[in-house]
């Protein structure tokens, strides 16, 4: 069996199939529905239109016998009264021509009604003409008047004829459709439970009974059995969801040992600095022979040494704890960058074995800035530059704007950095290459001057030859008022938090 055609299907696919299931049977109901509603009220309608055309028929031949009687009483009487009555059928008889076309579905009776309302127009015409003449009139006329509306009394009975066949078929059609709909309405009653039966039994067991599992899984490994792995059944969302899981899970105990390993270097890293300063202050305050002024300089120097090593890896342990809390604060001002420089190079060069050398602008170079933090940053990459320097080798230290930054430099000539270990260099207590073995430390300098940077809206670049030495950059912006600055740098913590 091929891949593609084992890979589970995935939830949308399910989903998308049960929605198309349940789309098409509901969309053909509608449809099936609304065709047999529409076709019904259209036979509806028809019967409707039918009875309505029956109905103007016989008035048409009711009205037209009233509007010949009257006119022949007018003619024998002479009376204005039976005029007028004469006069308000006319009106009458056009009503019905007119509600009698309304009504009209078919051309053939479109055909008779056009006949009918000739004859009726023309009979009308005449009778007016010979109830313009003075005197009565002959009984003949008046059954020569009749004859003529017998004539037009066959075509009206033919309307009436012509639209009971259309109610009578319209009536038989509405009866079919009925029972259409009833049939249909026994096979939806049965068909759209078992369709949705069927669909709810289906996402059941590809999707329900996987997605409890799942849960179950993190149920356990939540109360604390962090051996437990996820099934990777079900659909391909949830094998990917059980996977990551899983995967996370291996790394979280990996990241256990790993962390266990680094409580061992820590305790490692404090114990060495620790046991220094016992045998220094057991030398210094024992009893007996007592040190020469030499000697306890030489003593109070390692103790200082050492003190100074366990402030720097408690203040790397505060910093990071603060900038991974969100409760970074930075005191901004307008400071002189060369001044900063200045001072860390000097506090560094007392005592140093690796001189520093610096470039400095002939102006000073002006910004925004923390001022205690970035004599940290600068102090950090000179002490990493010393470490990792070969006896006696110098350290060049430079300062300078480009296009509105303000670019810090720290060149040393030491081991330098693999191009594959320059990516972790930055991570808190990632110690990579001989750093690693030929230099004690926690890893956190470097990720504190990284985000140091960065909380001034700057960022770090490395440029480093392994056996050659390495360049440190910090690029902050320059010239920026203090109050844009400290404005900026809450927004940006805000929003990364």
């Amino acid at each position: 069996m091929s891949e593609a055609s084992s890979k589970p299907a995935s939830m949308r696919h399910i989903l998308a199939l049960a929605t198309t299931i349940f789309g098409g049977l509901t969309l053909a109901v509608t449809t099936t529905l609304v065709t047999i509603t529409v076709l019904t009220n259209r036979a509806t309608t028809q019967v409707a239109a039918a009875s309505e055309g029956i109905r103007a028929a016989e008035e048409l031949d009711d009205t037209l016998l009233a509007y010949n009687r009257e006119h022949f009483l007018y003619a024998r009487s002479g009376s204005r009264e039976h005029l007028q009555a004469a006069r308000q059928y006319e009106i009458e008889l056009h009503d019905w021509l007119g509600r009698a076309h309304r009504y009209a579905e078919t051309a053939e009776e479109e055909q008779v009604l056009s006949r009918t309302e000739t004859k009726v127009n023309a009979f009308i015409q005449r009778q007016n003409e010979r109830s313009q003449g003075t005197g009565p009139r002959a009984f003949a006329d008046y059954v020569a008047a009749s004859t003529e509306v017998d004539d037009i009394r066959v075509d009206t009975v033919a309307l009436s004829r012509i639209n009971l066949e259309q109610g009578r078929d319209a009536q038989q059609t509405a009866n079919r459709l009925t029972g259409i709909a009833k049939v249909l309405g026994i096979v939806l009653a049965a068909v759209v439970p078992l369709t949705v039966l069927s669909l709810l039994l289906l996402i059941r067991r590809q999707i329900y009974f996987p997605f409890l599992f799942l849960r179950e899984t993190l149920i356990r490994y939540t109360a604390g059995e962090k051996q437990v792995r996820a099934p990777a059944s079900g659909p391909q969302e949830l094998r990917e969801i059980a996977l990551l899981f899983n995967d996370m899970a291996d790394k979280l105990a990996q990241q256990r040992q790993m962390q266990l390993g680094f409580l061992a270097a820590v305790a490692h890293d404090l114990r060495n600095p620790l046991t220094a300063l016992k045998t220094s202050v057991a030398l210094v305050s024992r009893g007996g022979r007592k040190l020469s002024d030499e000697q306890l300089g030489k003593q109070c120097a390692l103790i200082k040494r050492q003190v100074d090593r366990l402030e720097r890896m408690v203040g790397d342990f505060l910093d990071v704890s603060l900038i991974d809390g969100g409760r970074l604060e930075l005191r901004t001002e307008v400071c002189d960058l060369c001044e900063i420089v200045r001072n860390v190079a000097e506090l560094y060069n007392c005592g140093s074995q690796h001189p520093i050398r610096l470039s400095l602008p002939e102006s000073p170079l002006r910004a925004c800035c923390d001022t205690t933090r970035m004599e940290q940053v600068l102090g950090n990459l000179i002490n990493n530059a010393m470490k990792y320097s070969a006896e006696g080798a110098s350290v060049e230290v430079s300062l300078e704007a480009h296009h509105g930054e303000a670019i810090f430099s720290v060149t040393d000539r030491g081991l330098g950095i693999a191009p594959e270990d320059q990516k972790r260099l930055f991570e808190p207590f990632a110690r990579v290459g001989e750093s690693q073995r030929r230099t004690p430390g926690l890893g956190l300098g470097l990720s504190v001057v990284k985000r140091l940077a960065e909380a001034h809206h700057g960022r770090v670049e490395l440029e480093s030859v392994p056996g050659v030495g390495s360049t440190f950059r910090v690029r902050i912006p320059a010239g920026v008022e203090p109050l844009q600055l400290a404005a900026d740098v809450e927004k940006s913590r805000q929003h990364a938090h």
